[in-house]
């Protein structure tokens, strides 16, 4: 499951980079991803410093959605928040490529609870570390994807954005004297 969700991701970064519109996996999946992302958030806001007990009820809408009720922390009373939105928008804030503010989120309860719960679904992503982990204005990661049948190498940088850096042709690459 963390393949698809990752295999996706980076296919969208490089169709994001090339200039391609993104794609959204199809609900079988989608609806895998959403559940990992879903049993996933109790570990994540343990990681992020969310300690303090909150019920969390999450709803996903659409294709893949579904609906959780998700303890944080171990004591009670428990703080309750409810999360409704897009199963493709929660993806990608859980894939660190949608901030809290593009989702068409409705939020009930303490809203900086629920804030400390998105941010802690977006810690689910494995490029954690923040701009100020970095230095600023560097690459601090590649991709290699292939688009049809063209090979493309992304770089980004901390605050997301992304450049194609190199673009080839396979059916170029196999003419003599062309080398990777």
């Amino acid at each position: 499951m963390v393949r698809a969700f990752e295999l996706w991701t980076h296919d969208n970064d490089i169709r994001q980079a090339a200039g391609l519109p993104p794609t959204v996996p199809d609900p079988s999946t989608l609806s895998l991803m959403t559940q990992a992302a879903a049993r996933l958030l109790p570990h994540a806001a343990a990681r992020s410093g969310l300690r303090e007990p909150t019920s969390v009820h999450l709803v996903l809408t659409g294709p893949g959605g579904g609906t959780w009720d998700i303890p944080i922390g171990q004591s009670s009373p428990a703080a309750s928040v409810g999360i409704v939105t897009d199963a493709v928008g929660f993806c990608w804030l859980v894939a660190n490529r949608a901030a809290p503010d593009r989702l068409d989120l409705h939020i009930t309860g303490d809203p900086d609870r629920a804030a400390m719960v998105l941010a802690a679904a977006s810690s689910l992503a494995l490029d954690l570390g923040g701009p100020s982990a970095r230095r600023k204005g560097s690459w601090d990661s590649c991709i290699v994807g292939a688009v049809g049948a063209d090979v493309v190498l992304v770089a980004g940088d901390a605050a997301g954005h992304l450049a194609p850096v190199f673009l080839a042709s396979t059916t170029a690459a196999q003419e003599p004297g062309v080398r990777w």
